[in-house]
């Protein structure tokens, strides 16, 4: 996961640059590894007003569709039309491929530091991964009484097995 120091990161992984009076943002590399290839964005008009922990736009990817949230509230000073017919640049180079320019910002959400980030996203992985084994076990014990094993797609996509015995008591 790459992170930059220059930057500010919200917890619904958006990054937000700093330029004096105004903010650019965009999606963090970690969140554009965990969509997957992205084929599509949707963003707003110039002059939209964008209200901190709000949806401003959406990614499709091969995955879902997702919201991206602002971390920031403020009217859309320009929007980079690029990403509409190239939204793959997000997933080669997010921190490139920003969404906005925000002015006349008068709120933020809280917003994290490069390594204040990168704890989060870690917490953020164990807490999932908890969850998903949670979950497959009992999706496990609601399709037998004995011994079996089970095929299921974990919530990143990936195909796992888990085998599982349970004893009568």
């Amino acid at each position: 996961m790459e992170l930059r120091e220059e930057l500010l990161y919200s917890k619904s992984h958006e990054w937000v640059k700093k330029e004096g009076d105004e903010a650019l943002i965009g999606l963090t590399d970690y969140a554009q590894s965990e969509l997957g290839d992205l084929v599509f964005v949707n963003l707003p008009e110039e002059d939209e007003e964008v209200t901190a922990g709000e949806s401003f736009a959406d990614v499709e990817s091969v995955k879902a569709v997702s919201d991206v949230y602002s971390p920031v509230t403020g009217v859309v000073s320009a929007v980079n039309e690029e990403l509409l017919d190239a939204p793959e640049m997000i997933n080669e180079s997010p921190y490139d491929a920003w969404f906005v320019r925000v002015k006349d910002i008068t709120a933020e959400e809280e917003l994290l530091s490069a390594e204040e980030y990168e704890a989060f996203v870690e917490s953020e992985k164990k807490f999932i991964k908890r969850k998903e084994a949670h979950r497959m076990e009992a999706m496990c014990r609601t399709q037998s009484k004995s011994s079996r094993r089970c095929w299921r797609t974990s919530a990143m996509g990936r195909w796992m097995i888990c085998f599982v015995t349970f004893r009568r008591r």
